[in-house]
């Protein structure tokens, strides 16, 4: 099965959700059918729902906000939970501690 998990992403005057879909995460045949593309292991696929945009590249976001949170969510994915904070500063050790989300107050 195809995992697909939402993120609050925050940054310097940043909220925005992004939704996460992890490939290729289930079954061979669904596998093959990525690796035939020539997609490997660990990919997820970002969109930022207030962008047009989803890619696969953390690189192709052009800025540090979407860059940064893409590739820690493809890197920590196994122990996000979806609906968690993704708080750029916090992972860029600029600050001492995660933002809590604005959406749930």
């Amino acid at each position: 099965m195809i995992e697909t998990k939402i993120f609050e992403i925050r940054d310097v005057a940043t909220t925005c959700v992004a939704l996460c879909t992890r490939v290729p995460s289930g079954t061979v045949r669904e596998q093959k059918m990525f690796w035939h593309q020539g997609f490997g292991h660990n990919l997820v696929n970002m969109q930022v729902l207030n962008k047009d945009m989803v890619t696969h590249d953390p690189f192709k976001w052009g800025d540090r906000t979407f860059k940064t949170a893409h590739m820690f969510i493809q890197e920590k994915w196994t122990t996000l939970s979806s609906t968690m904070v993704i708080d750029v500063q916090y992972i860029l050790g600029e600050t001492n501690k995660p933002k809590e989300s604005d959406i749930f107050k």
